[in-house]
């Protein structure tokens, strides 16, 4: 997630702070998501993808859970 939102912010020549602005967050909330400190909530999510014209799925890494546990348990 963080390289994506990184790229994807570059590419429109925009700051944290720019972004952060047109989704009416903190700045300092939208770096945590930038840094994968934080997971925006699914509504917040879209706004970010709407904003870059991306799908949520191409910029939010989405983990099925039972197969990250299958995963875990099969490199035991």
């Amino acid at each position: 997630m963080r390289e994506e939102l990184i790229k994807l912010r570059k590419k429109e020549d925009l700051t944290q702070k720019e972004v952060a602005e047109l989704l009416d967050i903190t700045r300092g909330y939208y770096g945590h998501i930038e840094t994968g400190r934080r997971n925006p909530p699914l509504k917040l999510a879209l706004k970010i993808a709407n904003l870059f014209e991306k799908k949520v799925e191409d910029i939010f890494l989405i983990i099925n859970e039972t197969n990250c546990s299958d995963k875990t348990r099969k490199a035991s």
